[in-house]
């Protein structure tokens, strides 16, 4: 049986994020999403979980834009002067140098996910903005707190090649090299979970999928589900419309295109139809915690 986790990421990042993730869930294939615990809709985000009890939602843990949720006296070299996590490249950069305490990240970590369940919201699973967490110094942290917690974890590990092949051009081929790194680096985590009995999906996928198409974002994710293995796979999506809260958060307007073209994808009838003839069961990460 092919199963599949059509997860949005970044609820409650903004008021327009808010709003296609929920018209994604009501008219559209989203059954599963993670919260931005600090961004600047989370409120907003939390009484539409709790109106919405088909929409299972994780915590997207956080540690690159927007502002911790514990206090900054604990988490001292996770942010700047202005108290804002670092961007993604200057917290990478500090990550290799040995500037970030991970014990402070486990700090936040657990202050994100406490926060959420201390709105009543029962969690379905974790993953990472930005993938962070999948960084091998950070890994370990996460692992351990989906443990603690018994939530499944998502494992941002797609397939070396897919819709992309090598070439002569550079940056296609920086891509591969880096999704080859990933996959050496996750054999060890991936042996982690199994001992420590945490899930995840059996394969991954990312939005990037279906963009390989930009003529025909609906053939593009057609052939991403055409793709699937047998078991549970999660595809990562980031569906939402733009909104003035984003421009923090992003980098370039182009994410308000991206964020709009996986919307109309996510609700199409073309798109349902494929997956109900083709005996596609979508699902959340609760039925991953069986």
């Amino acid at each position: 049986m092919k199963y599949l986790i059509v997860n949005a990421d970044e609820f409650g990042l903004s008021e327009g994020v808010n709003k296609g993730i929920i018209e994604a869930y009501k008219n559209g294939i989203v059954k599963s999403t993670t919260l931005v615990v600090c961004g600047k809709g989370y409120s907003q985000a939390v009484e539409y979980l709790k109106n919405n009890n088909g929409l299972a939602a994780g915590v997207h843990l956080t540690l690159t834009d927007g502002m911790p949720i514990a206090s900054n006296d604990k988490v001292i070299t996770l942010v700047n002067k202005e108290n804002k996590f670092y961007k993604r490249d200057e917290f990478i950069k500090k990550m290799m140098l040995g500037k970030i305490s991970t014990e402070e990240i486990k700090t936040e970590f657990v202050a994100q996910i406490d926060k959420t369940n201390a709105s009543g919201i029962s969690l379905s699973h974790l993953d990472s903005h930005q993938s962070t967490y999948i960084h091998p110094k950070i890994f370990p942290i996460v692992i351990e707190i989906a443990k603690k917690y018994g939530l499944p974890i998502r494992f941002p590990i797609d397939p070396v090649f897919l819709n992309k092949k090598p070439s002569f051009k550079f940056k296609t081929n920086i891509h591969i090299a880096k999704k080859i790194l990933l996959k050496v680096f996750s054999i060890k985590q991936k042996n982690q979970m199994r001992v420590l009995g945490v899930k995840t999906s059996d394969h991954f996928r990312t939005y990037f999928d279906f963009h390989a198409d930009k003529r025909d974002y609906e053939e593009a994710f057609i052939r991403l589900l055409s793709s699937l293995n047998e078991g549970v796979t999660e595809v990562m999506t980031h569906p939402g419309y733009w909104d003035a809260d984003l421009c923090e958060w992003v980098y370039g307007e182009e994410d308000k295109l991206l964020r709009e073209n996986e919307l109309k994808v996510l609700v199409s009838d073309k798109i349902k139809n494929y997956i109900k003839d083709n005996s596609i069961e979508v699902i959340n990460y609760k039925k991953v915690k069986i």
